[in-house]
């Protein structure tokens, strides 16, 4: 397999794409990316702009973030979106699940397409991969960080965490999962938005790209986030962080995730949406679009004097 440093392997013409450059040109740019043990990462750039990184939650892929891309485009960023291995149109990886290797990936992004000023966007699961990247690999090429409904700090029961949830109860969950992942996947579609109801393409794509997602990877990836603990790694960020939050989000309840990460970081903020579940950014998403942009301003000066 090739090095990361020889990656980009595929031109604009390959992929239906028009953007050059750092920032792109406004239309859609898709670049594969080769990780440093030489997975083949799918990352799509819309807009020119100051950078502003989206990553999805566990199990989906970049196109969870199509109703959040034009409104950040309109307001001058550039998006950089995209599919963590063994998701959507990314190499499916046999191993490199775990945190550390997933957080490297997104440095292997930031690396590769040079980007600075940096807006770094995590939903869910992504959450976490975002607060280990800043811990890992530092923050002189962020400005601020979002933590969209995040999985952290920790969710496991532990001896100095016994209010969290038993890994006994997780890895029954799992083996449900073996042979009937699309019954789970449609008994919690419902409470996913919260209070609202979405149409059903919405609905049916977030079902679809779950159900697409090799259970493998599937299984792999929740065992990570179930097991992370970001306590520390959250009480060491120093960059601008909020948290958005739904009121009704039964995945990630925000009295046991959003609100104590917001307390943990010492320059964070909580955003809360009334009514909104873990699917907010589509059944609320003009809440959650003002509170995004909001999000995206927020924080220490942009090093280009923009926004």
């Amino acid at each position: 397999m090739s090095n990361f440093t020889d990656t980009i392997e595929a031109d604009a013409a390959t992929h239906g794409a028009t953007g050059t450059g750092r920032g792109g040109t406004g239309a859609g740019h898709v670049e594969p990316i080769r990780t440093r043990d030489g997975i083949g990462l799918s990352v799509t750039r819309w807009g020119t702009g100051q950078p502003v990184m989206l990553t999805h939650a566990w199990g989906l892929d970049g196109r969870m973030w199509n109703q959040q891309i034009p409104a950040l485009v309109a307001a001058g960023y550039s998006c950089i979106v995209p599919d963590r291995r063994g998701h959507g149109r990314s190499d499916v990886a046999a191993t490199g699940y775990d945190l550390d290797t997933l957080a490297g990936d997104l440095a292997a992004i930031v690396e590769h397409l040079d980007l600075d000023d940096l807006v770094l966007v995590g939903h869910s699961a992504c959450a976490q991969e975002i607060v280990r990247y800043v811990g890992l690999h530092g923050d002189d090429r962020v400005r601020a960080v979002v933590l969209s409904a995040p999985v952290t700090p920790c969710v496991l029961q532990r001896d100095d965490f016994p209010f969290g949830i038993p890994e006994s109860d997780f890895e029954a969950m799992r083996t449900g999962w073996l042979t009937d992942f699309g019954t789970w996947v449609n008994a919690n579609v419902d409470t996913y938005f919260g209070d609202a109801r979405v149409l059903e393409p919405l609905a049916a794509l977030t079902i679809r790209t779950l159900m697409d997602t090799p259970l493998p990877v599937v299984l792999e990836t929740h065992r990570t986030l179930t097991r992370a603990d970001l306590r520390n790694d959250l009480a060491r960020l120093e960059v601008p962080v909020t948290v958005i939050h739904g009121t009704l989000d039964a995945s990630a309840p925000l009295e046991a995730t959003g609100r104590p990460t917001a307390e943990l970081v010492a320059n964070g903020r909580l955003v809360t949406i009334d009514g909104a579940g873990h699917g907010m950014y589509h059944a609320h998403c003009e809440r959650y679009n003002e509170a995004l942009l909001d999000a995206v301003r927020w924080g220490r000066p942009s090093a280009n004097g923009a926004h």
